[in-house]
């Protein structure tokens, strides 16, 4: 840990607490969609996490 952090560890932060908090909203809505059998729910859902995927994989990339 840094002390105090700085601004780009705030960003980071930031961007990653942000991106988690986006698939647990995510990961949410699938759930809720697979047990009400919404079909519509489920695709938009794979579509959400796959976007999702994609964003975490580009910020483990930035941070290597």
């Amino acid at each position: 840990s840094v002390d105090p952090p700085t601004r780009a560890d705030d960003k980071l932060r930031d961007d990653v607490g942000g991106l988690l908090s986006d698939a647990g909203d995510a990961l949410a809505a699938a759930r809720i969609a697979l047990r009400t059998h919404d079909a519509p729910g489920m695709r938009k859902s794979v579509g959400e996490l796959g976007s999702l995927a994609d964003r975490m994989e580009q910020l483990s990339e930035r941070l290597s």
